[in-house]
């Protein structure tokens, strides 16, 4: 019985660890992004850089746990994506400083299964899953540039293996895949 428990364990530290492998991690990020259109309009053309507060639909809005997730979502892509935003501010050529791109996040829909319900339910708790609209309007003319889905999802079985380890993942994919998007497309 003792040998069984240690090899359930060794096994479920194995899958754990496979679920933040960096390699395997950066495929998906650079998978996710190939797929994604480019902006109608360079994004060296602009100068200057906003990031609104996270959006909710209203599915995700009616449900507190969801408000939050999201809420703690829009935060860490700000924090992550700030950095890089006032520093291509900074280098901005003087054509493009009077131009500013507003980025917009919204989470369309929103299903992280809990850590709670992955111990007890295992694999019966569901998949788990995130899409978030990455839309950038060039702020003087209201014209949205680029209006693109991110969408991710993590597989119940997955999640039961990876003791929910995928499931948490899934909100810093989106941030990764939004940052490596906007970095693509301003060399």
């Amino acid at each position: 019985m003792m040998r069984r428990s240690l090899t359930f364990l060794a096994v479920m530290a194995l899958a754990a660890g496979c679920a933040s492998n960096p390699g395997k991690r950066q495929k998906i990020i650079d998978d996710e992004v190939a797929r994604l259109r480019a902006p109608e309009i360079p994004l060296t053309s602009f100068g200057a850089f906003e990031i609104r507060p996270i959006a909710m639909s209203p599915d995700v809005q009616e449900k507190p746990e969801k408000v939050a997730v999201a809420s703690d979502l829009g935060q860490r892509l700000e924090a992550q994506l700030r950095p890089t935003l006032d520093g291509w501010a900074a280098a901005a050529p003087a054509p493009a400083k009077g131009r500013t791109l507003v980025i917009q996040p919204t989470v369309v829909n929103l299903r992280i299964v809990g850590g709670a319900s992955r111990f007890w339910l295992g694999a019966m708790a569901g998949d788990s899953s995130i899409d978030v609209d990455l839309q950038l309007v060039d702020k003087a003319s209201g014209r949205a540039i680029a209006k693109e889905r991110i969408a991710k999802s993590s597989g119940g079985m997955s999640g039961a293996w990876s003791m929910g380890a995928t499931d948490k993942n899934l909100t810093q994919y989106v941030i990764d895949i939004a940052n490596a998007y906007l970095v693509k497309y301003h060399p």
